[in-house]
């Protein structure tokens, strides 16, 4: 299982994801080759950075780049917009909600996420 999480130090914002143990920064880099909308991630508002980040969760998580660019849209506005400083969401919750449970494609479900609690 992977885990994401995000949080602020200095100014700046940090994403990671862990599995197995080890722990990495996620790269904007993949889901710029998708859908391009800024030079990094944010979270707490609807803006691109936001955007971006729901699309590279979504990447990450499913590795299909066509589910990321169809449903990113609605992760970043449902939950992304409404996260604070630090955060941990989990592959298996990002795939559960695209899995129609129910409604990926529609937003009638989020995910259960963990708002606070910095890395």
């Amino acid at each position: 299982m992977k885990t994401y999480r995000g949080y602020r130090f200095g100014g700046r914002t940090f994403v990671t994801v862990e599995e197995y143990g080890y722990t990495a920064e996620l790269s904007p880099g993949p889901s710029m080759l998708v859908v391009n909308h800024t030079h990094g991630f944010e979270w707490g508002f609807a803006g691109d950075g936001p955007a971006q980040l729901a699309l590279a969760l979504i990447l990450d998580a499913s590795g299909l780049p066509g589910r990321a660019r169809a449903n990113y849209q609605v992760l970043k506005q449902l939950v992304v917009r409404d996260w604070g400083d630090g955060w941990t969401i989990t592959d298996r919750q990002i795939l559960d909600w695209l899995d129609g449970k129910p409604g990926a494609q529609t937003g009638l479900k989020t995910p259960q996420v963990q708002k606070g609690g910095a890395a």
